[in-house]
């Protein structure tokens, strides 16, 4: 594959999957809030980090997604794993709409009005209280059923996000991809040999939205809540945060960030509210040392590592 390396990733599943085994369930959980964050911060990489197009929906959409899974189960006794599935198609046309809408924006217009589609979802879930509660949020259903472990929850999760990475390796390794890519460095010269710009655009909103989409319902089900407060600039600029300080554009830096940056913060919240500060100092300093993202400069040292053991076993042999 392209991207993904089996002699690398199977045996780092087979590693992360035996974490249950001598973690206890706070560090499950952090794990399964790392998980929930690969999937997010990847398919928010895909639409910007690849395809060129600055969004702040992306926890919008998680969080759509959270209200119609937790709707269909209390309103219709939708059973969770099927709302999940439904929610992410409806999740999926919401971008498509939204992608109908601010597709032709440029720039900083675009991103404006993912951030106004943001704000206005936001009023709209506190105003129609009958439905959703407002601010108070609603409580959902578990996803598997009255189990208190999370373990099952940290499977899932794991599985979720090995599957969202697999798909977006072959849509990202896949002429899709390449044509993400050309759109990003240069739309005109994409536009002058016959690629229709509109079009791919479109389709990374609809892959974005999706992915948000499995991600948002998901974790309604487990943390049992879907509230306003999941949708705020806040929690997007966390996921940008993630995306930025492992390496965006690239296919495994959205994933180091993601988990280094949950784990950090968790660890961080022992310094009580100057966790927050400490956190924002050391993405100044990722950004300031590490412009590229913590991926590749990790990727580019281990490189230079090899090509030096190299040479010098080549020299060992020569002399």
């Amino acid at each position: 594959m392209r991207h993904l390396h089996w002699k690398y990733l199977i045996p780092t599943v087979a590693i992360v999957s035996l974490l249950p085994l001598v973690a206890r369930e706070y560090t499950l959980h952090v794990a399964i809030m790392a998980f929930y964050y690969v999937i997010m911060a990847s398919s928010w990489n895909v639409l910007t980090g690849y395809a060129g197009q600055m969004s702040f929906a992306q926890a919008a959409f998680s969080t759509f997604a959270g209200y119609v899974s937790t709707l269909l189960a209390l309103k219709m006794a939708v059973p969770p794993a099927l709302g999940i599935s439904i929610a992410a198609v409806a999740t999926c046309a919401l971008g498509f709409l939204l992608g109908i809408v601010c597709i032709k924006t440029k720039g900083i217009y675009h991103a404006l009005t993912t951030i106004a589609f943001a704000q206005i979802f936001r009023i709209t879930i506190n105003i129609e209280y009958k439905i959703t509660r407002g601010s108070l949020g609603l409580s959902s259903i578990p996803l598997f059923g009255s189990t208190l472990s999370k373990v099952p929850y940290f499977y899932a999760a794991l599985a979720l996000a090995l599957l969202t990475l697999l798909v977006l390796d072959r849509v990202l390794a896949s002429p899709i991809g390449l044509v993400f890519r050309a759109i990003k460095d240069d739309q005109v010269a994409s536009t002058s040999i016959g690629i229709n710009v509109v079009k791919y655009r479109q389709v990374a909103f609809v892959i974005t939205s999706l992915f948000a989409g499995v991600a948002g319902a998901f974790l309604a089900h487990y943390t049992m809540i879907v509230s306003p407060e999941s949708a705020t600039i806040a929690q997007m600029a966390l996921i940008i945060a993630m995306a930025v300080s492992g390496g965006m554009g690239t296919f495994f830096g959205p994933v180091a960030g993601a988990v280094g940056l949950q784990f950090l913060a968790e660890y961080l919240r022992e310094f009580g509210q100057m966790h927050l500060v400490l956190l924002g100092l050391i993405m100044l300093l990722v950004v300031r040392f590490v412009p590229e993202g913590i991926a590749p400069m990790l990727s580019r040292k281990a490189r230079d590592l090899g090509v030096f053991v190299k040479l010098r076993a080549t020299g060992s042999r020569v002399s």
